[in-house]
C-alpha cells in the first residue's frame, strides 16, 4: 500500500492536479465560510467603535487588530500623531498583558484569513456584457418610479404631525 506522504505533486498527472486543487479550494472556501459565520454569530451584539486616531490613512478604533513588525497580532489601544499604542497577550510571560508604543508606519493591516479566502474568489470576475441586460436597464431607467416609492415635495415633519396647534385647534 502506498502512503499519501510518498506521492509527490510532480508524479500526479496534470489533469488530476487541477481536479485535486479544485477540490481543495472548495474545501477551503467551505471552511472559511463556516468560520466567518461563527464569527458573525459571536459578534451579534457589537460594542460601538471608539475612534482613536488615523492608521493606514483611515480612521482607527480601539481594539482594531493590527500586525506588529514581528508578526504578532495585537489590538490597537490609541493612535495619535503618528504613534500607536498596541496591546497583546503572552500567556506564558511574567506579565501576560504586553503594551508597546510604535510608529504607525511599522504596523500592517490584519486581514482575517477566512475573509481573504472568500474575497479572493471574486478577484478578476467581470460581468459579461449582454445586449439583453443593456436593453432591460435602458427600459427600467426611462420608466417612471412606482407610485409611492419615491415621495415628492417637501418632507413632512413627522414629529409635529400629532401635535394640534392651540391657535388653530
Amino acid at each position: 500500500m502506498i502512503s499519501l506522504d510518498a506521492i509527490r505533486i510532480d508524479d500526479v498527472p496534470v489533469s488530476l492536479r487541477s481536479l485535486a486543487l479544485a477540490g481543495q479550494r472548495k474545501a477551503d472556501i467551505s471552511l472559511a465560510a463556516s468560520q466567518l459565520a461563527m464569527l458573525g454569530h459571536e459578534a451579534k451584539t457589537r460594542q460601538p467603535r471608539v475612534y482613536t486616531g488615523r492608521v493606514f490613512a483611515r480612521r482607527a478604533w480601539r481594539g482594531m487588530q493590527v500586525v506588529l513588525p514581528n508578526g504578532r497580532v495585537g489590538a490597537l489601544y490609541r493612535a495619535l500623531r503618528g504613534l500607536a499604542v498596541v496591546a497583546w497577550r503572552e500567556d506564558f510571560a511574567l506579565r501576560p498583558d504586553q503594551y508597546v508604543a510604535i510608529d504607525v508606519g511599522d504596523l500592517h493591516r490584519f486581514k482575517f484569513p477566512a475573509a481573504a479566502i472568500l474575497g479572493s474568489g471574486k478577484r478578476g470576475v467581470r460581468e459579461r456584457p449582454s445586449k439583453r441586460k443593456a436593453d432591460a436597464a435602458r427600459i427600467n431607467g426611462s420608466a417612471p418610479p412606482r407610485p409611492g416609492s419615491r415621495p415628492r415635495g417637501r418632507p413632512r415633519n413627522h414629529y409635529a404631525a400629532g401635535i394640534v396647534s392651540p391657535v388653530l385647534g
